[in-house]
């Protein structure tokens, strides 16, 4: 974006981090390497003009965050022509552990970036760190109000506040309603439609259908393991996070094994399949459901190609709604920060109406801007479409009778589960025992006791700190 006044004062430096040898306790952060973007008012900033945002990679590359979020960061600056605003991540191949421990060290000595753009992981780790400002005064009521909470639980670590999400989209699973007609179903639910086909001597080649081969440790993490460590809904029979107990060595766990080693693809012996082709698996009774997933576009596009006879069932699960809602990144500000104001400030410029709609529009976390915007029979398109400004608009797939899909993508946004893209600690014990049965070094009972004794040490272990 090229800067139409230079009295505004604003830099954006996109700035990377240099590895550094430190761990906690170590020095400071070390020269940066910086992109220019925008002219500085002056050639030497003091520490004390700039703002800084670190943007965490969890990619080999660094990560100064999309166009929109620059974009928005840049007309922030405006209204601080004293300031300097830089983006920091890391370099090329640094060690992710040794970025967060060097940041960690700043912050605990009064150092580092005013705000932090981090994933959930992470978020939980500054946290505990004490590393965090707490959010939930910060935000005016009328914005919080607007916010799904599904998203603002995603943020949230014990009964604080500490991240924000500026963008979410959705996660579920469509069924054909000839197949199943409750609005959610259970694990146990899943692998009896599987058998009643077998019995029919005419199975399912396999219960999901993806883009690519559907392995035995994919259909074991999006059958039985998402969403397993949630503890606001009791999304599995497996875990009990609140009584500190897990359920695996049993024999509906050892039947949901054998399930997914049997029905389970090997990796690469699928070609790709697009959109169109998997919605014929399904239809043809080749694979028993289809993911969803997306911001209102997407999940648009989607429902209109199989509106007739599908339903929104979700992932299996015991409880509650058994569609997710993901959120990739969160905004959080330094607990030690001298420029509070100003953070917070930012936080509630990219949560505001005006900034959601033109930036996120599609993809936004606020229920105003999604109900509001969506015009349906316009008199200038053949289908509905999201009104991003006066005359801008991103145009959307509608229903037969030219009516939106948005509130049914706003009901998911409203019920479904806080979603998590990170493999949890549990999910990595069952996924390294499960692998020694698919992998024919362990029978199904064995593997099963081996998760039982290893999930029940590591829930005794997190109940003990």
């Amino acid at each position: 974006m090229e800067k139409k006044n230079k009295t505004f004062g604003f830099c954006l430096f996109c700035a990377l981090f240099l590895a550094l040898s430190t761990a906690l306790g170590g020095c400071g952060a070390g020269e940066l390497t910086q992109e220019t973007v925008g002219a500085p008012e002056t050639e030497s900033p003091s520490a004390s003009s700039q703002i800084r945002i670190f943007y965490y990679s969890t990619l080999s590359e660094p990560n100064f965050g999309d166009p929109q979020f620059k974009d928005c960061l840049f007309r922030y600056g405006e209204k601080y022509p004293e300031l300097e605003f830089v983006i920091e991540s890391s370099a090329p191949g640094e060690d992710r552990d040794m970025v967060l421990n060097r940041l960690l060290a700043d912050i605990s000595q009064g150092r580092g970036p005013d705000i932090l753009v981090l994933s959930r992981k992470t978020l939980e780790i500054f946290q505990d760190n004490g590393a965090l400002a707490e959010l939930s005064g910060s935000l005016p009521e009328e914005t919080a109000e607007q916010i799904f909470d599904s998203v603002l639980r995603q943020g949230r670590i014990g009964d604080g506040l500490y991240g924000v999400a500026w963008e979410a989209r959705v996660d579920t699973l469509l069924v054909p309603e000839t197949v199943w007609q409750e609005d959610t179903w259970r694990v146990e639910d899943v692998l009896s439609l599987l058998d009643e086909r077998q019995a029919q001597g005419d199975p399912y080649d396999r219960w999901l259908s993806i883009s690519y081969s559907l392995t035995a440790e994919q259909m074991l993490y999006d059958l039985g393991l998402k969403g397993i460590e949630n503890t606001e809904e009791r999304v599995s029979a497996l875990v009990d996070m609140e009584q500190g107990k897990c359920f695996f060595d049993t024999p509906e766990f050892v039947r949901l094994l054998e399930n997914c080693k049997k029905y389970g693809e090997v990796s690469g012996s699928r070609e790709y399949m697009d959109w169109a082709q998997r919605l014929t698996e399904v239809g043809n009774g080749s694979a028993l459901a289809l993911p969803c997933n997306g911001d209102l576009k997407g999940f648009s596009s989607a429902m209109a190609s199989c509106e007739d006879g599908y339903r929104c069932v979700g992932y299996p699960t015991e409880s509650g709604n058994g569609s997710y809602v993901n959120c990739s990144r969160f905004m959080a500000v330094n607990a030690g920060t001298e420029h509070y104001d100003i953070a917070v400030g930012f936080i509630e410029e990219m949560l505001s109406e005006e900034v959601q709609r033109e930036n996120f529009g599609i993809s936004s976390v606020r229920r105003d801007v999604l109900t509001e915007n969506v015009v349906e029979h316009p008199s200038f398109c053949e289908t509905p479409v999201f009104m991003i400004g006066e005359k801008a608009y991103a145009q959307l797939e509608g229903k037969a009778d030219g009516s939106s899909w948005v509130r049914e993508y706003v009901e998911l946004l409203e019920k479904g589960v806080p979603g998590n893209w990170e493999v949890s600690g549990i999910q990595k014990i069952i996924m390294e025992d499960a692998a020694a049965y698919f992998n024919g070094d362990k029978d199904a009972e064995d593997a099963a006791g081996a998760i039982q004794s290893r999930v029940s040490l590591y829930l005794e272990e997190r109940r003990d700190n």
